[in-house]
C-alpha cells in the first residue's frame, strides 16, 4: 500500500467490505455503536501511510430491491453520487473498497471481479458524472452479447450463400461480407468493445463505460489454496 502512495481510503459499511478494508488495507472506520464480539472490525484501524479512512453509504451493494425495475433509478442515482463525491477529493491516489455487482454496473463491465481481487483504474474528475448517463452507460454491455452473436451468425450465413452463388456460376452476385458486421451495431456498441492491451507486467482493459474512467488493469488475485 506504501508503494502506490495510497492516501484515502473508502470502504462500503457492509460487514465483508469492513472486513476486507482491514486484512488487506489496515484501514477500517471504528463503529462505536457495536462491540468486537458483534464486528471484528468495530476498533477501526488506520495505517500511518494512509491521511484518512471513510465509510460510504452509498457504497453498498445493489440490493434485491434495486433490481426491481421501478427501483433501479435509486441504484444508479447512488453510482452517481459516489462518482461525484469521488472528484471532490483533495486526494489523487484513493483505495476503494466494496462489492463486485456494483463495480460491475459502475464500470459497464460483462464481468464481476473475484473475491479480494485488487484492480487499478483512473478516474478522471473533469468529466462531469450525472445519473442519468449512469443509466445509459450501466446497460451498454447488456445488449452487446446477443448483438455480436447475431452479427457473426450473419456474417457467416452471407459467407456461405456468397459461396454457393459462386459455385452456381451466378458470377453477378456481389455480397460484400467484410462490411456487414459493423452496420448493425451502433458506434456506441463498438465504443463499448472490451478489448486489452498489454501494458508492462500487466493487462490493462479498455474499459466499457469509459466517459470517466480508464486503464483497468488487475494488480491481484485471490489464491484461496494459500
Amino acid at each position: 500500500m506504501e508503494e502506490k502512495g495510497i492516501q484515502l481510503v473508502a470502504h462500503s459499511p457492509l460487514k465483508r467490505a469492513r472486513q476486507t478494508s482491514e486484512g488487506m488495507l489496515r484501514c477500517v472506520t471504528s463503529r462505536p455503536d457495536a462491540t468486537t464480539d458483534d464486528d471484528s472490525t468495530a476498533a477501526g484501524a488506520k495505517t500511518n501511510s494512509v491521511s484518512r479512512v471513510v465509510e460510504l453509504e452509498i457504497l453498498k451493494e445493489r440490493t434485491p430491491i434495486e433490481w426491481l425495475p421501478t427501483n433501479y433509478d435509486a441504484f444508479t442515482k447512488r453510482i452517481a453520487s459516489f462518482e461525484q463525491w469521488l472528484g471532490e477529493q483533495p486526494e489523487d491516489v484513493i483505495a476503494i473498497v466494496g462489492h463486485s455487482q456494483y463495480f460491475k454496473s459502475m464500470l459497464g463491465l460483462d464481468f464481476k471481479f473475484g473475491n479480494c481481487d485488487v484492480w487499478q483504474l483512473q478516474f478522471h474528475c473533469s468529466v462531469a458524472t450525472v445519473q442519468k448517463s449512469v443509466r445509459i452507460d450501466e446497460h451498454i454491455e447488456e445488449p452487446l452479447g446477443p448483438k455480436r452473436k447475431l452479427t457473426e451468425t450473419l456474417k457467416n450465413s452471407l459467407s456461405f450463400a456468397k459461396a454457393k452463388l459462386v459455385k452456381d456460376g451466378n458470377v453477378n452476385a456481389d455480397v460484400d461480407v467484410d462490411n456487414t458486421n459493423e452496420d448493425s451495431l451502433s458506434p456506441l456498441d463498438f465504443q463499448a468493445e472490451n478489448d486489452t492491451v498489454q501494458d508492462s507486467s500487466k493487462e490493462v482493459t479498455t474499459i466499457p463505460r469509459s466517459c470517466c474512467w480508464s486503464r483497468l488493469a488487475k494488480l491481484h488475485c485471490y489464491d484461496e489454496n494459500i
